[in-house]
Parts: C-alpha cells; structure tokens; sequence
C-alpha cells in the first residue's frame, strides 16, 4: 500500500532535518515558527563560538608580541586559545546535537501520531 501524501511529507522532512540543519525539516513540514526557532538557534550555536574563538586568538596574538617583541608560534595560540575557550564551544556543540536529535524525534512523533 502506497504512503499517503502527509506521511511522505513528513518523511522528507525527517531526512532533511537529519541531513541539511537542524529545523529544516520543520520549516518544510509547515511547522515555520519551529523551524525559523530552530535554525536561528543552531545557527547561533555555530557562529558565536567561532567568533569568540577568533576574538580571543586575535587578542592573543596582539598580547603575545607586546611584552618581549618576539611573537608566539601559532599552534601555541591555537593551543592557549582553545584551552581558554574549549568548554564553551564544547557546550554548544552539545546544544546543536540536542536541537538536531529534537528535530528528529519531534518530527517522526508527528508523523506517528499523523498516521
């Protein structure tokens, strides 16, 4: 027996959820505000860390050549620079992974309960 139209929907939905970003699936399944909610977050989650990753390494470099003129190698700045920052970045990667497993659960409860 063939799926119904709203089951293949939702279908799609959970695989490009699972395989594009996190809320995508949503936003294509009609959910919009969820999936608009969801994007945002993730994208978020992704960026700030990178940002205040890289403010934090820039400042380094400039610190590290203030005192003695020479400057610091630059694996030793990526090294003190994620030391510093590894447990935020860290806690946001674990935030995308439980946005990403939500939108996958919250999408095939829907479809269950839809059929």
């Amino acid at each position: 027996m063939p799926e119904s139209k709203p089951e293949k929907s939702l279908l799609g939905a959970i695989a490009l959820n699972a395989l594009v970003m996190p809320g995508s699936g949503h936003y294509v399944a009609g959910l919009h505000v969820h999936g608009i909610a969801m994007i945002s977050a993730s994208l978020l989650l992704i960026f700030v860390p990178f940002f205040r990753f890289m403010v934090s390494m820039i400042e380094l470099t400039h610190r590290s050549t203030a005192g003695n003129g020479i400057p610091m190698r630059s694996l030793a700045i990526l090294q003190t620079t994620w030391h510093a920052q590894r447990s935020f970045i860290l806690a946001c990667i674990v935030g995308i992974i439980a946005i990403w497993m939500f939108g996958i659960v919250d999408l095939a409860r829907r479809r269950h309960n839809s059929a």
